[in-house]
């Protein structure tokens, strides 16, 4: 499958970027390590979560419903 974007033109997908101080990023990632920090996002889901209300469930109208025209 081809990765098009804009006007259908084909692009490339982007590798990360090295990082420029390879030292700091390496202390960086040993101390996201240490501290048990993941990349899953499941942590940030579930904070969300407590942070954001749950979206209520919208009532559907009788006259919307499939079949009743």
């Amino acid at each position: 499958m081809k990765n098009l974007g804009v006007k259908g033109k084909n692009v490339s997908k982007k590798s990360k970027p090295e990082p420029d101080d390879k030292e700091q990023s390496q202390r960086f990632v040993d101390a996201a390590k240490e501290l048990g920090v993941d990349e899953s996002g499941g942590s940030f889901d579930r904070a969300l979560g407590v942070v954001t209300p749950t979206p209520k469930a919208v009532p559907v109208r009788s006259d919307e419903r499939k079949g009743s025209r």
